[in-house]
């Protein structure tokens, strides 16, 4: 039997793939090919070539692990903390994964916060009207990704 949840509960790590776009450069030694005009001391013409250097500019993604706790308050408490209802939300922080070096721009950012939701709770217990969330019940993360609560009461149940 599951714990009832409650305000400060935390829930499983997550992730949302993809979800930080960036552009990038990588310094390539040969990128173009210069030829210049250029005369002997005797006067005669040549060209003078040689490889130039310079960046190229790339475009990636990569994800955003999520953490979270859920975010509890009304009038019901168990063993002194506001319980947790499917109206309950969760606060979440995410950081971006790991980038390739010399990175240019990136979007939304390298990290945030957000507010995901508890999607299912109890068939049979509600508190205020919404089903009582407990140890194991679904998230729905603020960057729509899928957790779940990792957390409940050792001491109040719900069938």
């Amino acid at each position: 039997m599951p714990g009832i949840a409650y305000h400060g509960c935390s829930i499983a790590d997550s992730s949302k793939q993809g979800y930080v776009q960036y552009n990038y450069k990588v310094w390539d030694a040969y990128k173009e090919w210069i030829c210049e005009d250029k005369t002997h001391p005797d006067g005669s013409p040549y060209k003078d070539c040689d490889w130039v250097g310079g960046y190229d500019e790339f475009s990636d993604s990569t994800e955003a692990a999520i953490s979270g706790t859920v975010a509890s308050s009304g009038n019901v408490y168990v063993n002194g903390n506001p319980i947790a209802t499917t109206s309950s939300s969760t606060n979440e922080t995410w950081q971006a994964g790991s980038m390739k070096p010399i990175v240019t721009s990136v979007s939304p950012g390298t990290s945030g916060t957000c507010t995901g939701n508890i999607t299912n709770g109890s068939a049979t217990v509600y508190a205020n009207g919404s089903p009582v969330a407990y140890n194991g019940a679904s998230v729905v993360t603020g960057l729509g990704s899928s957790s779940s609560i990792t957390q409940g009461s050792h001491d109040v149940v719900v069938h």
